[in-house]
């Protein structure tokens, strides 16, 4: 407030904040009245002895490390988010890519064994085929053979 320059824009933490919201906020802090209700605040603030509540570690009615907008019913509710170092979530990342990519490959092998034994399966029936057809040729022949040396 002491420097009405820097009130032009919201603070780089806020920016979902709107012009025209921060431009109303900003207003309506510079007002005469509030500016008096501020001023017995701060007074009675520096009166206190302590300027910390010693009863909680909180103050009732907020949620600490959240954000704006998120309600305690919600927040609670949430799992907490381990804090993971650059290093280790890298790895972890990594991990999950080189699993997929052994899932991928196990899949594509397996693929081509399968591929594999259903040609030779082929082939075999495609012999034992051929070799029926001969044999049943090779009969006819001698029988053929055998009718004209009769």
């Amino acid at each position: 407030m002491d420097d009405p320059g820097s009130l032009k824009f919201p603070p780089d933490d806020y920016r979902f904040i709107t012009l025209d919201v921060w431009n109303d906020f900003v207003k309506s802090r510079l007002t005469a009245e509030f500016l008096e209700k501020h001023e017995k605040h701060r007074e009675r603030h520096l009166q206190n002895e302590y300027n910390h509540s010693l009863k909680t570690l909180e103050h009732t009615g907020r949620v600490r490390g959240v954000g704006g907008y998120v309600l305690a019913q919600i927040s609670t509710s949430l799992p907490k988010r381990r804090k993971q170092s650059v290093t280790q979530s890298t790895r972890l990342s990594v991990r999950q890519i080189m699993f997929e990519e052994q899932k991928k490959m196990e899949e594509q092998l397996k693929e081509k064994i399968a591929a594999e034994e259903r040609a030779k399966l082929m082939a075999e029936e495609r012999e034992k085929i051929v070799a029926e057809e001969n044999e049943k040729l090779t009969k006819e022949i001698r029988e053929k053979i055998l009718k004209e040396e009769t």
